[in-house]
C-alpha cells in the first residue's frame, strides 16, 4: 500500500486530534461604490445643496426653522444682527457668511457657501437665544451656605458678605438686574452669555469647598464631599 506524502500525513493528523476539519475561508462580498454628488451643488435628498453623504457638513440645529413670536422683529446688516421684541433690543455679529430668510412669522438661516457650514448650526443658535432673551429673558439662580454669608442689593450692585473683613461689590453690567432673597440670588438679563458671564464671576468669589459645603453655588450643582481629618481618624 502507497503511504501518503508526509505533509498530507501531518494534515490528517492534526485534523483527527483536533476533531476540527479546515475549511476555506468564506470570500468577503465587495459593495459597489455610489458616486455622490460634490459638496456645493443641489442633490435631490435635500434643500440646502449638499451631497448624499455630506453628514460632516450638516447640521441639525442649523435646518431647523426658528418660529418667530409677535412683536419681534429682525434685521440684518453685513453680518449685524439686531432682534427687537418687548424686553428691548440686542446686536451681535454672527459667524460665518450666512443669509436670513423670513416668510410667515418663520426664520431660516440657510449658509451661503460650504465654509460657513461649519458655524451654520452656531449662527442659527445665537439667533434663537437673542429672540428668547427680547421676550422672555434669562435668569441664573444661584445659593450660598456659611456662617454669617449675607447677600444684599443695594442700587443696581450686589454686595456679599462671604467672611471676609469687607463686604464685596459686585457692579451690575448694563441690561444686568440682581435680586436677593435669604441665601438665593437671582440673576436676570436679556444677554445669556453676560449672565451666565456674572454669575460665575460672584461665584469666582467664594467657591464652594468640598468638606463643610459652605460657599456659593449654581442652584442644583451637586459638590462632592470630603471626610475631614475626625471622620477619617474615628473610622
Amino acid at each position: 500500500m502507497k503511504r501518503p506524502a508526509p505533509e498530507v500525513a501531518l494534515a490528517f493528523g492534526k485534523q483527527r486530534q483536533t476533531g476540527r476539519v479546515k475549511r476555506p475561508a468564506t470570500p468577503v462580498p465587495t459593495l459597489p461604490f455610489v458616486e455622490t454628488a460634490p459638496l456645493g451643488t443641489n442633490s435631490t435628498n435635500n434643500n440646502f445643496g449638499i451631497g448624499t453623504l455630506g453628514t460632516g457638513t450638516m447640521s441639525k440645529i442649523g435646518k431647523k426653522p426658528i418660529t418667530i413670536p409677535k412683536g419681534v422683529q429682525i434685521k440684518m446688516d453685513n453680518g449685524l444682527v439686531s432682534v427687537k421684541g418687548p424686553k428691548g433690543e440686542l446686536k451681535r455679529f454672527i459667524p460665518g457668511d450666512v443669509n436670513l430668510n423670513i416668510e410667515n412669522e418663520v426664520l431660516r438661516v440657510i449658509p451661503k457657501n460650504t465654509e460657513d457650514r461649519a458655524t451654520w448650526g452656531l449662527a442659527s443658535a445665537l439667533i434663537k437665544n437673542m429672540i428668547k432673551g427680547v421676550t422672555e429673558g434669562f435668569e441664573t439662580i444661584m445659593e450660598f451656605q456659611g456662617v454669617g454669608y449675607k447677600a444684599t442689593v443695594k442700587g443696581n450692585d450686589l454686595e456679599l458678605g462671604l467672611g471676609f473683613s469687607h463686604p464685596v461689590t459686585v457692579k451690575a453690567p448694563e441690561g444686568i438686574t440682581f435680586k436677593a432673597e435669604k441665601n438665593v440670588i437671582r440673576i436676570q438679563g436679556m444677554n445669556n452669555e453676560l449672565v451666565g458671564k456674572t454669575a460665575a464671576e460672584i461665584r469666582s468669589w467664594r467657591k464652594p469647598e468640598p468638606y463643610k459645603g459652605s460657599g456659593i453655588r449654581y442652584q442644583g450643582e451637586i459638590i462632592k464631599r470630603k471626610a475631614g481629618k475626625k471622620a477619617v481618624a474615628s473610622g
